[in-house]
């Protein structure tokens, strides 16, 4: 899945992410009442949604601005080696400047 499709791969980890996350938190949470940890009682459907949540707000729009990001320096460096001079080009798209 990773080789052919880099979103997809990264969407899948987060929701796995995400789940575990939800899952631990109600696993640890302590039962004020009996002063005990409560690990039997999950709730299935607030994991699902917590994690249907967290994709939305967290991981699809940091995954789509990263890609955005990425697409518009690529833009840039291509047009700056198309416009500069070789050596002006050079020094502004270097990796490590």
């Amino acid at each position: 899945l990773r080789l052919d499709n880099d979103m997809a791969a990264l969407l899948a980890h987060g929701a796995l992410a995400d789940a575990a996350a939800d899952v631990l938190a109600q696993a640890v949470a302590v039962d004020s009442a009996r002063g005990r940890t409560a690990t039997a009682d999950l709730d299935w459907r607030r994991v699902r949604r917590s994690t249907l949540a967290a994709l939305v707000s967290d991981d699809i729009p940091f995954l789509l601005w990263a890609r955005l990001l990425h697409e518009a320096s690529h833009r840039y460096v291509l047009a700056a080696r198309r416009v500069l001079s070789p050596p002006l080009a050079r020094a502004l798209t270097h990796p490590a400047s």
